[in-house]
């Protein structure tokens, strides 16, 4: 994975660029851009910057990771994204991220406007492995350049036929996102990727009127403290009548880390929950509350 971590040390030293301008970009992967620096040249799907460039300044000959296939879900063309070999025989992660870099002024923005409150990431995929690799979606929601929710989407099993996803997006409180960034990669198992292909159609973003909005201020109320943390963290919430409760920690890629209750039933009033963050990296993470169709979701931040 040693060409995604140099690609995301660059994102990481690079300045944000001008506000983006588009929901997802380009999500049924129909326009395709050159991208020339040098000697070098490749072909990306308009608005993502993938593993390719890299691949080639790093003197790797076999075939590119991304590549534009006519084998789509909906019309003329998807993107393929498959592990990459170097030029030892080792297999790598090929990678694509919502964004293009500015190699004249050596910025890079891989956010890119959105406008409502959505609930869900959809999209189509096909996936060839033996199982042993897996692929990964991740999209990160932003306000005012802070990140405020994700969405995420893994598999590892194969799919010979385009095959629907729907993830629900996860944001924290109330707040209504004004931007979000797009990552996939394909060879996450740092000790025995292996060639994997997945083929990705037709992103889009729902918004489902699912009711929360009302019911987040009535029937369910959910307080976290501290935050900052550097060890337990308190969940207090409170339902005005009986219901199945859930409460789950995710981190800012949308992974589970913590399941602190599992639909269990509590009475009406108020109850207090607690998640044990002594063994968590210092980060961002989101704790979701549900209650039947109600839920909250409040970021915090452990030191």
């Amino acid at each position: 994975m040693k060409i995604f971590l140099k690609a995301s040390i660059l994102g990481l030293c690079l300045q944000t660029l001008n506000p983006a301008t588009a929901q997802i970009p380009t999500a049924g992967f129909e326009e395709w851009k050159t991208l020339s620096i040098g000697s070098y040249s490749v072909s990306d799907p308009k608005g993502w910057t993938s593993s390719n460039l890299f691949s080639r300044m790093n003197g790797y000959t076999g075939p590119l990771g991304i590549v534009k296939t006519t084998d789509a879900h909906g019309g003329q063309n998807a993107v393929l994204i498959r592990t990459i070999t170097d030029n030892s025989g080792k297999k790598e992660a090929g990678f694509l991220n919502s964004g293009e870099p500015d190699f004249l002024s050596g910025e890079m923005n891989d956010k890119f406007k959105i406008t409502g409150n959505p609930t869900t990431l959809k999209g189509f995929y096909k996936y060839q492995s033996n199982s042993r690799d897996i692929f990964f979606i991740n999209m990160v929601f932003y306000k005012n350049g802070e990140p405020v929710g994700t969405a995420g989407f893994t598999d590892s099993v194969s799919k010979s036929m385009y095959t629907p996803f729907s993830v629900p997006v996860i944001i924290e409180g109330s707040v209504i996102p004004d931007s979000a960034s797009i990552s996939v990669m394909v060879g996450l198992s740092e000790s025995q990727i292996v060639d994997a292909s997945l083929y990705l159609d037709d992103l889009s973003l729902g918004y489902e009127n699912t009711g929360v909005s009302d019911l987040q201020s009535g029937n369910l109320q959910v307080k976290v403290y501290p935050n900052p943390a550097t060890e337990n963290v308190f969940i207090d919430f409170e339902q005005k009548t009986p219901g199945f409760v859930t409460a789950k920690v995710r981190d800012i890629t949308g992974k589970e880390i913590a399941a602190i209750c599992n639909d269990k039933q509590y009475a009406g009033g108020k109850h207090l929950l607690e998640w044990d963050a002594s063994g968590v990296p210092a980060g961002i993470y989101f704790i979701q509350v549900y209650q039947q169709s109600a839920h909250k979701t409040i970021k915090v931040l452990i030191n």
